[in-house]
């Protein structure tokens, strides 16, 4: 690991933090773009087609919208003997502004899942003059 990411979706800042000089770096960021970059169907460079599927509204109980794209190259594309179906699903939450969960189907490479974990929709409790004296004494 030479890399950590800490993210505030609230403020849509990231800190890079590297791991060797132990310096962070803080920079904004922008969420996905609402729009598609590649339409689906078959696709311009004929080495397959693209499908989008609706999967829902909700994740783990959270308002998120669910997406699965399956891209099938076809025979030849890339030098398969066969087509290859790879197939990706992510979440995002428009309530916390990230992509909450990422799964991507891929037989050239391998398996990957990403989950964000434990998410708290509350408000940090305040603390007032009075708590703090008194956890002082």
């Amino acid at each position: 690991m030479f890399r950590v990411e800490l993210s505030d979706p609230s403020t849509h800042q990231k800190y890079f933090c590297l791991t060797e000089t132990h310096v962070c770096m803080l920079e904004d960021y922008t969420g996905p773009a609402a729009a598609f970059a590649q339409p689906a169907g078959v696709q311009r460079d004929d080495y397959g087609t693209l499908t989008r599927e609706d999967l829902g509204r909700n994740f783990n109980g959270l308002n998120a919208v669910g997406t699965r794209e399956t891209r099938v190259l076809n025979s030849g594309a890339i030098g398969n003997d066969r087509p290859l179906s790879i197939v990706k699903e992510f979440w995002f939450s428009p309530q916390v502004g990230i992509k909450v969960s990422v799964k991507r189907v891929d037989p050239r490479h391998s398996t990957e899942v990403f989950n964000v974990t434990e998410v708290n929709l509350t408000e940090p409790a305040t603390t007032s003059s009075a708590d703090k004296e008194a956890g002082q004494k």
